[in-house]
C-alpha cells in the first residue's frame, strides 16, 4: 500500500484495479511518528515498577484470602486490625450456631402463640400499654410498620394451649440443645423441627457464625465439657430485641397461670459452649451445631460435614446436597468480598492458565465456523437484535414495581394476579351493570378505601369482616366501612400500630391477615420500599420498556428499507473470510497479542493483590452503635460503618448489655483502593490498549495489499512482515499516541463508576444518577475514540503519518461516505458481536467447570470475572483480524467506488457492489504515471 508521498519511481510497479496488471505496493519513505508518546509511555512503565515495588514491601496479599471470624479478624495471626484479637493459635476457620437465629422461630411460637399473647395483651398484662404495643408490633399479632401479614409459625402452629405450648417448645429445643442422639432428631423432617435442619443449608450464613478454631478435624458438636472448662450459654432475646422485656418478665414471673411457659424460659434454652481453650470467644458465639462436623479444605478453611449418624438416617445423596449448600451460601456472604475472591483467584492460577489456552482454541473454532455461516450470521443476528428488544422492554417494565426482597418472578406473578382481578372485576361489572369505585388518595393509608378488592397481594381469598378474630383484638374502628369481605384499613382500638394499606383477614390458616392492593393497580405501592431505589429510577425504567418496543418496531422497518446495505455487508463479511483463507497465519496477531494479554494481566493481577490488601487502621469506626440503621444504613442515611466504599461490614454483639444497648459494630473490608492502584490501573488499562492497537495496525497493512491485489495473484501476495516491520520500526509511538488518549477516557469512566459507589454510599441520589450518567457519557465517547482510532491505525499502515494526521484523514473518508460506511460498518459489528459472545460463552462455561473441578472450595466469582475479561480480551483480538478485514475492505471499496478500474481485484462476492468501469484491457502501458500517483493520492486521502 503506497503513501501519496510515494516517490514517482513506485509506479514501475503497476497500479492493479486502474486497468492495469501491476499492484500498489508499501511506501518506501516512511519515518518514525510520535516520539514523544513512546518516551511517555516508557515512562509510564517506570512509575508503575516503582508502584508496584513500594506495595510489594508494604502489603500482605494472604489478607485478600485468609480466613475471618463472624467479626472480621484474621484466623491465625496476632495482630488483627485495630488491636484486634490474638489468633496465633486459632488458624482455620470453622462454624459456630447463631442461636439467636436457629431459635428464632421458636422463641417467637413460644412468646407469640395466642397461648401467650393472651397473657401478655389486656387490662390484666403485666406490661405497661407502650410496652403492649411494641409486643403486638414485634409478634406481628397487629398490623404495623415492620409487619406485613401475621407470622406462620411453621410445626405446630399459633397454640392456644399452655401445655401443648410448652410440650412442642421442649421438644424443638432438645433438637438444638441435647447431643444425645447426634444431631439425628434437627436433620429428621418428621421431627418438630420439621425441615429446619435441611432447610438452614440454603441460608447457612443466616444461621452460623464463623469462628476461628485449632484445626477442622476435631468433632466440635460432639464436645460436651465438664469441669473448669465448662461453658454454658443461656439464650435470651438481645438486649435491642422488643422480646426482650416481655421474655425477662415471664422468665422472673412466679405465676402459676405461666408457670409452664416460665419453666420452659428457664430450662429449654440452656446450651452447651465449646471452651475457651477451643474457641476463643464467648460462648455466645461458641455453640456447636448439632450434627455438624467440618472436614479440612485449602487455605485454612474447614468444610461442612455430617456427623456418621446423620449421613445414615439421611443418606449420601442428601449429605452431599446439604454440605454443597452450606458452602455455596458462605462463598457468596457479602462478607466474602472483592478481597477474599482475589485471594481465591490466586490460589487458581493453574486453572486460570487452562482456561486462558483454551479461549486461544476456541477462538480458531469460531473462525473456521464463520467462514461458512456468515450469511446466517447476519440473518440471526438480525432476528435476534429484535427479539432482544421485545425482552428488555418486557424485563424493565416488570423490574420498575418490583419490591424490595421480592424476586423478578414473584413480581410479575403479583402483576399477573393484578391483571386477572381487574378482568374478572370488569367483566362482573359489565354483567351486572354497576361500576363501583377503587379510588384511593395518591399515598394515602387507605382508610378511605370503599372498594370491592376481595384478593389479597398474593392472590388469597379475603375472609368476611364479621367473622371472629383472634382472642386478643379489643375490636376495630370504622366498623361500619367493613363490608362484606372487601380490603379495608380500619383503625385498631386502643392501639397506635396501623398498616401501611388495605388488608384483610385470609381464608388460609397459614397467614391470619395480609396486605391488598385495589383493583386495577398493576404495580402496587411497596411498604418496604422498591429493589430499584428512586422514583427517577422506576420511571426511567418504564420510559426505557416503552422505548425498545419502539425500537423493536424501528429495527424491522430500517431491515427492510436497507436490505441491499445488508447484501454489501454480507458481501464485505465474505470478503474478511477469504482473506483469511488466503492469509490464514495472520491469526498469529492475535494470538500473540492474547498471549501478551493474558501474561500481562496475570502479572498486573498479582501485583495489585499486594496493593489492593493494604487496608488502614481505622477504616471503619471501633465503637459500637444502638441499631442496625444506624451502623449498617437505611434507604436514605449512610451507616457508619458502610459510608465509604469500598464498604465494610456489620456484625451484632450478642453479649452488650444496658437500658441504652449498643450491640453492633462494624468490621473492616478486605480491600482498599488508593492513589497507588489507581496508578497501576491506569498502566493497565493503557497497556491493554496499545496491545490491541499493534494488532489492527499490522492486520491494515495486510488487508490494504491484498485488497488491490489481482484475484489470481491474492493467495500469493505476502505482506505480514513488511506490516510488522513498519509498525514496529515506525509507528509505535503513533499507536502509544492513540492508546494514551483511549486509556485516558476509560480511566474517566472507571474514576465516575468509583465516585458512583461512592455517593451510593453516602445514600446521595442525586450525585449518584449524575455520575452514572456521566459515565454512560463517557462510554458513549470512548465507543467514539476506539472507532476512530480504528480507522487512524488503518491510515497509520496505508500512509505512515503521525497519529493526528491519520485520524484526520480517517475522519475525512468516514463523513464523506457517512451513509455507506455507518450502515455497512454496524452490521460488521454484529458478526464480531457474535464473536465476542460466542468465545466468552465458552470460555466462561469450560473455565467454571474446570475451576470448580480443580479448586472446588473457592469462590469462583473472582476467576470467572477474570475468565471473562481474558476471553473478552482474547475475542476481542481474533475478531480484530476479521473486524479489520471488513473494515479496511469498506475504506478500500470506497476508495474503488470513486475509481476507474477494470475489476481485475474485485472479489467475486462484491462484483454487484463494484462493476468494473473500464474494460480489462492491457492499457497500463499506456497510462501516464503521474495519473497513477493520482488515483493513489485520492485513495489515500479520500478524494478522487
Amino acid at each position: 500500500v503506497a503513501a501519496a508521498e510515494a516517490p514517482a519511481a513506485a509506479s514501475a510497479t503497476q497500479p492493479a484495479g486502474v486497468a492495469t496488471d501491476a499492484h500498489i505496493k508499501p511506501a518506501e519513505d516512511r519515518h518514525c511518528t510520535d516520539i514523544f508518546f513512546l518516551i511517555l509511555y516508557f515512562i509510564g512503565w517506570i512509575v508503575f515498577l516503582i508502584v508496584t515495588l513500594v506495595g510489594v514491601a508494604d502489603g500482605i496479599p494472604s489478607k485478600l484470602f485468609k480466613p475471618r471470624d463472624y467479626q472480621g479478624a484474621y484466623c491465625g495471626v496476632s495482630e488483627n486490625w485495630n488491636n484486634g484479637p490474638d489468633h496465633s493459635d486459632y488458624p482455620s476457620q470453622a462454624y459456630t450456631m447463631n442461636v439467636s437465629a436457629s431459635v428464632d422461630s421458636v422463641a417467637k411460637q413460644l412468646m407469640c402463640s395466642e397461648a401467650t399473647s393472651t397473657v401478655l395483651m389486656g387490662a390484666s398484662s403485666p406490661l405497661n400499654a407502650a410496652q403492649q404495643e411494641n409486643y403486638a408490633c414485634a409478634c406481628c399479632l397487629t398490623p404495623c410498620a415492620s409487619c406485613v401479614s401475621s407470622y406462620d409459625f411453621g410445626k405446630g402452629g399459633d397454640i392456644t394451649d399452655e401445655n401443648v405450648l410448652s410440650s412442642t417448645v421442649t421438644q424443638k429445643m432438645s433438637s438444638l440443645t441435647l447431643f444425645t442422639d447426634d444431631g439425628v432428631s434437627l436433620f429428621n423432617p418428621a421431627s418438630a423441627m420439621g425441615d429446619f435442619g435441611t432447610s438452614i443449608w440454603n441460608q447457612a450464613t443466616q444461621y452460623f457464625y464463623k469462628a476461628c478454631v485449632k484445626d477442622c478435624k476435631t468433632d466440635y458438636s460432639a464436645l460436651t465439657p465438664t469441669g473448669a472448662d465448662s461453658r454454658d450459654y443461656i439464650y435470651k432475646p438481645s438486649a435491642d430485641n422488643p422480646l426482650r422485656i416481655p421474655w425477662d418478665l415471664l422468665y422472673k414471673s412466679n405465676d402459676a397461670a405461666v408457670g409452664k411457659i416460665t419453666n420452659v424460659l428457664r430450662n429449654e434454652f440452656k446450651f452447651k459452649a465449646l471452651p475457651k481453650s477451643l474457641c476463643p470467644y464467648n460462648e455466645a458465639y461458641c455453640v456447636p451445631f448439632p450434627g455438624v462436623t467440618f472436614s479440612k479444605l485449602p487455605g485454612d478453611y474447614c468444610g461442612f460435614e455430617l456427623t456418621g449418624k446423620v449421613k445414615d438416617a439421611v443418606g449420601e445423596i442428601a449429605t452431599s446436597a446439604l454440605k454443597s449448600l452450606g458452602g455455596e451460601s458462605f462463598s457468596n456472604m457479602a462478607d466474602e468480598s472483592f478481597g477474599t475472591m482475589m485471594g481465591d483467584f490466586e490460589k487458581s492460577i493453574d486453572s486460570f492458565i487452562i482456561t486462558a489456552l483454551l479461549s486461544f482454541v476456541i477462538g480458531l473454532v469460531f473462525l473456521i465456523i464463520l467462514r461458512f455461516s456468515i450469511g446466517f450470521c447476519v440473518w440471526m443476528a438480525i432476528l435476534l437484535t429484535f427479539v432482544l428488544f421485545l425482552v428488555g422492554g418486557g424485563i424493565a417494565f416488570v423490574r420498575s414495581g418490583q419490591c424490595e426482597g421480592a424476586g423478578l418472578f414473584d413480581s410479575g406473578q403479583q402483576v399477573a394476579v393484578a391483571v386477572t382481578v381487574a378482568g374478572s372485576s370488569a367483566v362482573k361489572n359489565a354483567v351486572s351493570g354497576i361500576t363501583h369505585s377503587e379510588a384511593m388518595k395518591e399515598n394515602g393509608d387507605g382508610t378511605d378505601y370503599r372498594g370491592v378488592q376481595e384478593r389479597t397481594r398474593s392472590g388469597r381469598k379475603c375472609k368476611a369482616w364479621s367473622l371472629a378474630g383472634p382472642k386478643y383484638w379489643p375490636g376495630l374502628k370504622d366498623s361500619a366501612h367493613l363490608e362484606e369481605n372487601f380490603c379495608r384499613n380500619p383503625i385498631i382500638a386502643g392501639s397506635t400500630n396501623k398498616a401501611p394499606t388495605i388488608w384483610c383477614f385470609t381464608e388460609d390458616p397459614s397467614t391470619k391477615w395480609e396486605l391488598c392492593s385495589p383493583i386495577g393497580v398493576i404495580l402496587p405501592e411497596c411498604a418496604n420500599g422498591y429493589a430499584v431505589a428512586g422514583e427517577s429510577s422506576r420511571t426511567a425504567l418504564k420510559v426505557f420498556a416503552g422505548l425498545m418496543w419502539a425500537f423493536a418496531g424501528i429495527w424491522i422497518m430500517l431491515i427492510v428499507c436497507c436490505c441491499t446495505k445488508i447484501r454489501l455487508a454480507i458481501g464485505l463479511n465474505k470478503v474478511a473470510a477469504e482473506f483469511l483463507s488466503h492469509k490464514p497465519y495472520v491469526v498469529l496477531v492475535p494470538i500473540t497479542q492474547a498471549l501478551m494479554g493474558v501474561i500481562w494481566s496475570l502479572l498486573w493481577a498479582l501485583s495489585a493483590c499486594f496493593l489492593l490488601s493494604q487496608v488502614p487502621d481505622g477504616y471503619v469506626p471501633k465503637e459500637a452503635f444502638a441499631t442496625y440503621a444506624e451502623a449498617y444504613g437505611t434507604a436514605d442515611d449512610p451507616g457508619k460503618c458502610t459510608n465509604s466504599a469500598p464498604v465494610g461490614s456489620v456484625w451484632k454483639d450478642e453479649t452488650c448489655t444496658g437500658p441504652n444497648p449498643k450491640c453492633w459494630r462494624c468490621a473492616p473490608p478486605r480491600f482498599n483502593l488508593d492513589i497507588r492502584f489507581f496508578i497501576s490501573f491506569f498502566m493497565y488499562l493503557w497497556n491493554n490498549a496499545f496491545l490491541m492497537a499493534c494488532g489492527q495496525c499490522i492486520i491494515a497493512g495486510c488487508v490494504g495489499v491484498w485488497f488491490f491485489t489481482p484475484n489470481k495473484e491474492k493467495g500469493k501476495v505476502f505482506a505480514f512482515r513488511e506490516a510488522i516491520y513498519n509498525v514496529f520500526r515506525f509507528h509505535t509511538g503513533s499507536l502509544a499516541c492513540g492508546a494514551f488518549i483511549l486509556a485516558v477516557v476509560q480511566f474517566i469512566r472507571y474514576l465516575m463508576m468509583y465516585f458512583k459507589e461512592q455517593a451510593e454510599a453516602q445514600k446521595n441520589r442525586v450525585m449518584a444518577i449524575i455520575l452514572k450518567c456521566l459515565a454512560y457519557l463517557i462510554w458513549c465517547f470512548e465507543r467514539f475514540i476506539e472507532f476512530l482510532n480504528k480507522n487512524a491505525y488503518i491510515q497509520v499502515a496505508l500512509k505512515g503519518t503521525n497519529f493526528c494526521t491519520s485520524a484526520m484523514n480517517a475522519f475525512k473518508i468516514i463523513m464523506a461516505n457517512v451513509a455507506s460506511f455507518g450502515i455497512v460498518a454496524l452490521l460488521g459489528r454484529v458478526i464480531t458481536g457474535i464473536g465476542y459472545f460466542f468465545i466468552m460463552l465458552c470460555t466462561v462455561v469450560l473455565g467454571y467447570f474446570i475451576v470448580k473441578g480443580m479448586h472446588p472450595e473457592i469462590s469462583p466469582t473472582i476467576p470467572l470475572i477474570l475468565y471473562v475479561i481474558v476471553s473478552y480480551m482474547v475475542g476481542k483480538l481474533y475478531m480484530a483480524v476479521f473486524g479489520l478485514a471488513v473494515d479496511t475492505s469498506l475504506q478500500c471499496v470506497i476508495a474503488a467506488r470513486e475509481m476507474d478500474h477494470d475489476g481485475s481485484f474485485v472479489p467475486k462476492c462484491l462484483k454487484d457492489a463494484l462493476p468494473a468501469k473500464v474494460s480489462p484491457k492491457k492499457e497500463a502501458d499506456k497510462q501516464d504515471p503521474d495519473q497513477v500517483q493520482e488515483i493513489k493520492h485520492g485513495f489515500f486521502t479520500g478524494h478522487s
